[in-house]
């Protein structure tokens, strides 16, 4: 499901310099997401830039050292990330952009954009010198000087585009934002919110795309991280997964059935642990019509929650009711889960996952009305690295409120067997082999609610072996 996060504050919005009419028809990408090599770049000594494993985080922070305030002395205050490879003629690039500045973790937005007269993070598409195009949230005097604002600035064959939000016009520290390229524009949408969809005719074939933060004078800070960096398929030159060396601490083969009907539906398989600011990687299948990447087709998903922030990563169009086998992998020593259909990776991406760990079949449906059919058969998991963690302990459990939620219905439709070998051991419960099945139809949310303000869902879940318990 899209998580909006925190809304923007659209009352005012200004007509911006250069717009296209907003609801552009965007074209769907359908296949795998893309892995974008990165290489990190600073103008300023005071300001560092740095990126992650599979180059899906770039963390750009610190205070500026230089003179003159931005736009007066070339570019001489900012820091970031920037993609090896120029972008496809067409593509699409998704991420959260964090507050970082005070806050205890990278992934976990409790801090600020940065402190003094000015700060901003953005992402930039730079084709040629006439057409380029910056979109991100921007704090300075002259245009929010009590909070931040949504800016647009650029140029579209050599004339000035974008502009501006009212001061003040965006809250709160973390957002989503979605980037469509597509030689002739280049489209950016919020929180996935069509209200904030807009369209500039900036010239984009052959894009170099960065993510960067930057102060607007001496001494000033910035601290702004990019995370769940998504390219769609055929966005930019890819590089390849390459599961960590060793024996995975967590697998979890299924079969996946998903089909549905109305507004939205989904089914994954999930692990994640139950630490207080929880993680979890689930992967599936989803069906969305107020997504704008997928309109309502089917779409194998990742959603990632890492200590309780959730970011979605979308691949492959997937069919709809047919039988698929997936698997999920998750490696403790480098904190990397890499997703499977029909034995071949789809995606790769670091979750910090902190055992004793627990398994879930969940499926998911939009709003009052819709229709979830999920099946999610064959289940054959494997987790621990020695005996007091190896396997899993008891049943699955579908029964009561907390599985069983706005129509959705979990029931396990197969027996299973036991299992004693290594950590696929099931001590002494049938669990090896379960199938479980969710099905409903969403009723008893209130208006204007759905699958982005409450749990709607139906899930079976079943917890790792952990010393004897």
């Amino acid at each position: 499901m899209m998580e909006h996060g925190i809304k923007i504050t659209l009352k005012y919005l200004l007509l911006s310099l250069g717009m296209i009419v907003v609801g552009l028809c965007i074209t769907t990408i359908s296949a795998h997401a893309d892995i974008a090599k990165l290489g990190t770049n600073s103008w300023d000594p005071g300001l560092k830039s740095q990126q992650s494993n599979y180059n899906q985080k770039v963390h750009a922070w610190g205070s500026r050292s230089t003179q003159g305030m931005w736009g007066t002395s070339g570019v001489n205050y900012q820091a970031g990330a920037t993609t090896v490879y120029t972008g496809n003629k067409s593509g699409y690039v998704s991420y959260r952009m964090n507050a970082t500045y005070g806050a205890n973790d990278l992934a976990v937005n409790s801090g600020t954009y940065g402190s003094g007269s000015g700060y901003k993070g953005f992402i930039q598409l730079w084709n040629d010198s006439q057409n380029v195009i910056a979109i991100g949230f921007i704090h300075d005097p002259g245009v929010s000087p009590t909070g931040y604002t949504i800016m647009v600035e650029g140029m579209a064959n050599g004339k000035p585009v974008g502009g501006y939000w009212p001061s003040n016009a965006i809250h709160g520290n973390g957002h989503t934002f979605e980037v469509w390229w597509n030689g002739n524009t280049v489209t950016v949408q919020i929180d996935g919110l069509a209200s904030t969809r807009l369209s500039y005719p900036v010239k984009s074939n052959h894009p170099s795309i960065s993510f960067l933060g930057a102060a607007r004078n001496t001494g000033d800070v910035v601290d702004v991280t990019f995370d769940g960096i998504t390219f769609g398929s055929g966005s930019i030159k890819a590089e390849k997964i390459k599961a960590p060396a060793g024996k995975p601490y967590a697998t979890y083969d299924a079969t996946l059935n998903v089909s549905g009907s109305g507004k939205g539906y989904s089914g994954y398989v999930n692990i994640h642990d139950s630490s207080a600011n929880p993680s979890a990687i689930a992967f599936g299948i989803q069906a969305d019509k107020g997504n704008a990447l997928s309109k309502g087709k089917p779409m194998y998903t990742f959603e990632v929650v890492n200590h309780g922030k959730t970011y979605y990563q979308y691949f492959n169009t997937a069919p709809k009711g047919k039988n698929i086998k997936v698997s999920l992998k998750w490696w403790k020593s480098k904190n990397t889960a890499i997703a499977y259909v029909n034995n071949k990776p789809i995606g790769i991406t670091t979750i910090n996952l902190n055992p004793r760990l627990f398994f879930n079949a969940e499926a998911n449906g939009k709003s009052n009305g819709d229709k979830v059919n999920t099946k999610v058969k064959n289940i054959k998991i494997g987790v621990g690295n020695n005996s007091a963690t190896y396997g899993l302990n008891g049943t699955w459990n579908t029964a009561g409120a907390g599985f069983n939620m706005h129509g959705l219905q979990a029931k396990v439709t197969s027996a299973g067997s036991a299992k004693t070998s290594g950590n696929y051991n099931t001590h002494g419960q049938l669990s090896y082999n379960k199938s479980i099945a969710i099905t409903g139809t969403v009723s008893g949310l209130p208006s204007g609610h759905d699958w982005d303000t409450d749990l709607v869902a139906g899930i079976g879940m079943i917890a790792q072996y952990w010393n004897g318990k």
